[in-house]
């Protein structure tokens, strides 16, 4: 995909002023196309996802799973989402807790 394919591509998701920041980040920490509010700084946060991304990979590595699909975080003013958006590319929302939602169900039996 072209840079502009990717900045249209997160241009969707930031329709919602809600949205924060969308960002296309590497496994390895680097930005490969962001768009977010002013105060975000979209490398310093492409940077640290790297961080996050390892402590998944060797929690999942603990628990004999192959690897982590998603990470979420849910922080006092803000929720992320970290999710695969293709082979080399993770997908990165932040977003406000109106309006990205984080869900969680715990399912079972009696």
């Amino acid at each position: 995909m072209s840079t502009d394919a990717l900045l249209e591509e997160l241009a969707r998701y930031r329709r919602d002023p809600g949205i924060r920041a969308a960002l296309f980040v590497s496994g390895d920490g680097f930005l490969i196309a962001g768009s977010a509010d002013a105060s975000i700084d979209t490398e310093a946060v492409a940077a640290q996802i790297a961080g996050v991304l390892l402590c998944g990979r060797r929690l999942a590595a603990e628990l004999d799973q192959e690897a982590s699909r998603y990470l979420t975080f849910e922080l006092d003013d803000l929720n992320i989402l970290v999710a695969p958006f293709d082979q080399d590319m993770l997908l990165v929302l932040i977003g406000r807790p109106e309006t990205l939602e984080l869900t969680y169900t715990v399912r079972g039996g009696s």
